[in-house]
């Protein structure tokens, strides 16, 4: 994780979150591959904002996401996904709330009707499984993939990193968009123990909704 961020103490904010995330596992029962990437995330996100009143900011925001490394199922040679397949990007122009509750943050950021957001899928055999369908509407060819872009509404509400004890913080992000004709849903949580003073384990949880993708036989949309 790394911040970079600006505040002139008056009216002009800009913050900057860049987060990477690589994981690997390895499974008996997987016949052809030693080790799978079982996490693999790599965003950036930066929001500029000005203040209108208190608490109150108008604001831009930006978010780019992807991943790193293919994706292959249990004993397949074929990956499901990869860098670049898919790219999502969202611009969006809105509010951001920043209530005063002392030492505990909140963010809430919502763009009414001005949020556009963007699925780039650089494998062609993959665009249609993650929801850039050439039949559908707003895709087009881009370069050597297919892209897709929408707009609609977002919002976002974010918990930064907050000491809920000496040893134990927690930090929270639930990101929501939709165009009215599909729903993308995603909450993140984190909670971090300090084992020592240089070791922290950490307990994650991840939910994420797409219905614009291919339903998964078990978990639909989840």
């Amino acid at each position: 994780d790394l911040d970079m961020n600006y505040d002139d103490k008056d009216r002009t904010t800009w913050t900057n979150h860049f987060d990477l995330d690589l994981g690997f596992a390895t499974s008996q029962a997987d016949t052809l591959h030693t080790f799978r990437a079982n996490t693999d995330k790599l965003r950036l996100e930066s929001t500029f904002g000005y203040k209108i009143v208190k608490s109150l900011d108008l604001a831009a925001k930006l978010k780019v996401e992807s991943q790193m490394l293919p994706n292959y199922p249990v004993n397949t040679a074929d990956f499901i996904s990869n860098c670049l397949a898919p790219l999502d990007a969202n611009a969006s122009i809105g509010f951001n709330y920043k209530p005063d509750l002392g030492d505990f943050k909140l963010e809430v950021f919502l763009a009414p009707l001005s949020a556009y957001n963007f699925r780039y899928v650089h494998y062609d055999r993959l665009a249609g499984s993650l929801g850039v369908d050439e039949a559908n509407k707003g895709v087009f060819r881009a370069g050597r993939g297919l892209a897709r872009h929408d707009y609609g509404t977002q919002l976002v509400v974010t918990v930064p990193t907050y000491k809920l004890t000496s040893f134990l913080d927690v930090y929270s992000r639930l990101e929501y968009y939709t165009n009215y004709s599909r729903v993308f849903f995603q909450w993140e949580t984190k909670f971090n123990v300090a084992l020592s003073k240089y070791f922290t384990a950490s307990l994650m949880l991840n939910a994420r909704f797409d219905d614009s993708v291919n339903p998964h036989e078990s978990w639909e949309y989840w």
